[in-house]
């Protein structure tokens, strides 16, 4: 019986798949019930290290990651984010992910959050999908501590490392504060500089919070 209903259900799956064929999260073409067709996922590549706070980053923001992630943040897609975030949960195990931050210690994970008008217009903060799938990854609470107060233009269209951080500067304050200190995982989406990192670190390190650093991607070095 056990094996009759694995056939049927392998049937069924083949019938849907040819009515409602499964499509790539990052090209659209038919996948045969892939999240991301092969040739897309040839394009994915894991990120170096090297950062002058400390940043573990996931992804090369190049590639199909690079493609998903600026048609779910600038095309309002959050379908692809959802996708996006559902690869990296698939390729991640709760060992890899403790083994790419040194196994360090942690209370909470906490996210780099956008602003309420963009968060409104586009739909969803794709900060804080990641970081809700972190934290499910590691067993720990996602805390909800930063406040985005200013509404300046996106920094992928900053020209420099110093406009970027005259534009996060002050950006970021406290929701609230905690009844005692934490060692905070805080995440966000992508990573340059460093320079929205380090403002939303040094809030939290304003209040004696310990701060490491998680992206989902990171922009390669300039030659």
């Amino acid at each position: 019986m056990i094996e009759k209903s694995a056939h049927s259900l392998l049937s069924i799956e083949k019938w849907l798949d040819a009515l409602l064929p499964s499509r790539c999260a990052a090209c659209d073409t038919v996948s045969n019930l892939q999240l991301i067709c092969s040739l897309c996922e040839s394009t994915i590549s894991l990120a170096n290290s090297g950062q002058s706070i400390e940043i573990n980053s996931v992804f090369s923001y190049s590639g199909a990651i690079k493609k998903m992630i600026i048609e779910a943040k600038f095309c309002r897609n959050e379908k692809k984010a959802h996708a996006l975030i559902s690869y990296w949960s698939k390729q991640s195990s709760q060992e890899n992910l403790l083994e790419r931050l040194e196994n360090k210690i942690f209370n909470a994970v906490c996210f780099v959050p956008i602003h309420w008008r963009r968060r409104l217009w586009r739909g969803f903060d794709l900060s804080a999908l990641f970081a809700n799938a972190v934290s499910h990854k590691l067993n720990l609470p996602l805390v909800d501590l930063l406040i985005s107060n200013r509404l300046d233009k996106p920094l992928t269209l900053a020209h420099s490392k110093t406009e970027r951080e005259h534009m996060t500067k002050d950006r970021y304050v406290m929701r609230k504060s905690l009844a005692s200190p934490l060692s905070i995982l805080l995440v966000d989406d992508v990573t340059t500089t460093g320079a929205t990192l380090r403002a939303a670190s040094q809030v939290l390190q304003k209040n004696e919070h310990k701060v490491c650093a998680l992206t989902l991607a990171k922009t390669p070095a300039r030659p």
